[in-house]
């Protein structure tokens, strides 16, 4: 019996023991089998991330982790079983197996599905890059057709341009053709006025606003023809020497008897005598040799016997002037506020080459000088300091307080040098040579500003405007150049021969409205407007018949076959 129950007990310790080699089997299996469990999990999120770009594959794996977890479940079911039998044991194992490669089989399919999701993914980023580089064909694509419409947009400007330009250089060349016309002389005057308005007609259509130096000769050649611009005859007994225009508009005259007199212009262009003054001269009647207005009211002039005198018109006071037995060359005021014509004192210069300081209230000099060279101008500057121009073409500026000289302009010998007008508002000073040409010059520095061609011979007179902002320029070759020296660039309007009488200016004057009188030799006072489009506007006004067709033909030729 004992036998028996020791058997038996054995047994029972033999079964226990092959059942706990049976469990620890079974719990081996079911580790491995969570680690392929797990690991498979891993790799099925791991392909899913990969797949996320390639939905229909990412589902295919979910499918196979929903397998995975149904065989995970069965192997649960079968780890039961096993508790309960060794022999079941055998088929875990198998079941194991097979899920083992299912796993592998989940794994391979994961990878493919990884390897199709990054394919994808390629192929995704190629085609990535294919868009941008076709929008930035297409970017590149639109900038070339933008630049290429600016250019035609350009090129359509510059031929507007070119139309437009060679169009003004049409109606420019009619224009001057027509007042070249205008010049000519024609049984019919008033065709010189149809011809100098068709030509500001022209002149208009080219889109010109200033009137050219040829249109202005043709505007004054046709109302010269028409006697609108005519000459001013001045009934004197007597050659006159200067005149000027006083702020009235009155022309003051002073005559080589030494007669001065007082004329207005009447409505019809003549003039009317409104007045003489007659000085007291105790029987001196030595005819006058030179005459300058230094002021319109005072007068510096020099007789026959080489004395010279101070005239104040309005208190009709003759002075004499010491320092000199010479004709006097130039004279200058310094102007003040403290004196009558606002002259406290002046500068007188000689021929021979003497220069004298004076007050207007007495004779004898403040301050002289003996360059002993030949003196052809002089400027008294507000800074007490005198310009002397001498006819070397040497300019220097004399301190009389100091009597220290500075030379500002070299000698130009053998060009010589005659007159020099100030151009106060710009601080200039313009200095005139026998070569034609004009040197301005600083005022505030005394250092040489531009030069430029003023005429085509001697230049004689100068005279300045701030009016007009005109500076006129009379020279040998009977002809006044009027200088816009806001402008000093422009063309210079040009007062022709024809103008002038084929006579030579012996002084200029401009009034108040810029208008420009000058005395000729034949003892005749002429007088232009400075702002050419005076005549032009008169000429727009006149009742004057176009120029018919055949007209047209027979005086402008055939290269100007339209109008």
């Amino acid at each position: 019996m004992e036998q028996s129950h020791n058997a038996i007990v054995a047994q029972e310790k033999s079964k226990r023991k092959k059942n706990l080699y049976a469990l620890i089997i079974l719990s081996a299996f079911i580790l491995v089998l969570a680690g392929f469990s797990w690991w498979a999990l891993s790799e099925k999120n791991k392909a899913a991330y990969q797949s996320s770009m390639a939905a229909d594959r990412q589902r295919y794996a979910e499918q196979q982790q929903h397998i995975a977890e149904n065989e995970r479940q069965m192997a649960d079911l079968q780890k039961k079983i096993a508790q309960k039998a060794n022999e079941e044991a055998q088929q875990q194992r198998d079941s194991v197996k097979i899920l083992y490669d299912r796993a592998r089989a989940a794994k391979r399919e994961s990878d493919r599905a990884r390897h199709i999701a990054e394919e994808a993914v390629q192929i995704a980023e190629q085609e990535r890059q294919n868009a941008e580089y076709n929008y930035k064909q297409a970017e590149l694509q639109r900038d070339t057709a933008e630049r290429e419409r600016r250019n035609a947009l350009h090129q359509r400007d510059l031929t507007k341009m070119a139309n437009d330009n060679a169009a003004h250089l049409y109606y420019v060349a009619l224009c001057n053709t027509l007042a070249m016309k205008a010049k000519n002389q024609y049984e019919d005057k008033t065709l010189n006025l149809r011809l100098a308005k068709t030509a500001c007609d022209m002149n208009l259509k080219g889109g010109s606003t200033t009137i050219n130096a040829d249109l202005y000769d043709a505007m004054l050649y046709a109302m010269e023809q028409n006697n609108i611009i005519k000459p001013l005859n001045i009934n004197s007994s007597s050659p006159i020497k200067s005149f000027v225009i006083n702020p009235s508009g009155q022309i003051v005259t002073f005559a080589s008897n030494g007669n001065i007199a007082k004329y207005k212009i009447t409505g019809n262009g003549k003039v009317d005598n409104i007045g003489s003054i007659e000085l007291n001269n105790n029987g001196y009647r030595v005819p006058v040799e030179s005459a300058q207005f230094l002021t319109p009211s005072l007068i510096v002039y020099s007789a026959k016997d080489r004395k010279s005198y101070l005239i104040d018109i309005n208190t009709q006071k003759r002075t004499p002037l010491s320092g000199a037995n010479d004709y006097v060359q130039a004279v200058s005021a310094l102007s003040t506020e403290k004196s009558s014509d606002g002259v406290k004192q002046f500068a007188v210069a000689y021929v021979g080459g003497k220069v004298a300081i004076l007050n207007i209230n007495g004779n004898e000099p403040i301050a002289q000088k003996d360059f002993n060279v030949n003196i052809t101008d002089i400027y008294y500057h507000s800074n007490n300091c005198l310009y002397v121009l001498f006819l070397d073409g040497s300019l220097k500026k004399w301190n009389p307080s100091t009597n220290e000289i500075k030379t500002v302009l070299k000698s130009t010998s053998p060009i010589h040098a005659y007159k020099m007008a100030p151009i106060t508002d710009k601080h200039l000073l313009a200095v005139c040579y026998s070569d034609g040409l004009i040197q301005f010059v600083g005022l505030n520095t005394d250092s040489k500003g531009p030069k430029m061609v003023a005429g085509h011979s001697k230049l004689e007179i100068l005279l300045y405007d701030p009016l007009s902002g005109f500076l006129a320029l009379s020279s040998a070759d009977k002809r006044i150049s009027l200088i816009n020296t806001n402008n000093i660039n422009e063309k210079p309007l040009v007062i022709e021969e024809h103008s002038l009488g084929n006579s030579k200016v012996k002084c200029m004057s401009f009034n108040n409205k810029g208008v420009l009188f000058a005395l000729t030799d034949d003892n005749k006072l002429r007088f232009w407007d400075t702002n050419p489009q005076i005549y032009a506007n008169g000429l727009s006004k006149m009742n004057l018949t176009s120029l018919s067709d055949t007209e047209w033909d027979l005086i402008m030729g055939h290269e100007f076959s339209e109008r």
